[in-house]
């Protein structure tokens, strides 16, 4: 009985790290490990960017430009300056990566607008 346990729990795992391993693939993380917080929109942090400035947020959405000093991130017909915070660069890369990034905003930094200070980010080629 307890050789059957141990065989289904070394079976379970396996399955686990394997699906793991797959959900991961072409997934590329650049700086600290994302915390999982919720993302906020990218029109809605361009609407209100007092609101959210200087707070921990996560926003996604898709690459247009990505190089090593930055990427501009896409959502809903809006789009934001995305730079790293000086621990990591991000490499040159074609656009339609899908990113997810964590970090807080900072208004009136870039020449559009806020950008957005990324201290981790994912991209998924």
């Amino acid at each position: 009985m307890e050789r059957r346990t141990l065989l289904l729990g070394t079976l379970a795992l396996a399955a686990l790290e394997a699906a793991g391993a797959a959900r991961n693939a072409g997934t590329e993380l650049y700086g600290r490990p994302l915390r999982g917080l919720t993302p906020v929109t990218v029109p809605e942090l361009l609407k209100e960017p007092a609101k959210y400035s200087g707070r921990a947020i996560a926003v996604r959405g898709t690459a247009r430009s990505i190089g090593p000093r930055g990427l501009t991130l896409e959502e809903g017909g809006a789009s934001l300056t995305v730079v790293p915070d000086g621990t990591y660069s991000f490499p040159e890369g074609p656009a339609g990566a899908a990113v997810r990034a964590e970090g807080k905003l900072a208004e009136g930094q870039g020449a559009g607008g806020p950008e957005f200070i990324a201290s981790g980010v994912e991209l998924s080629l």
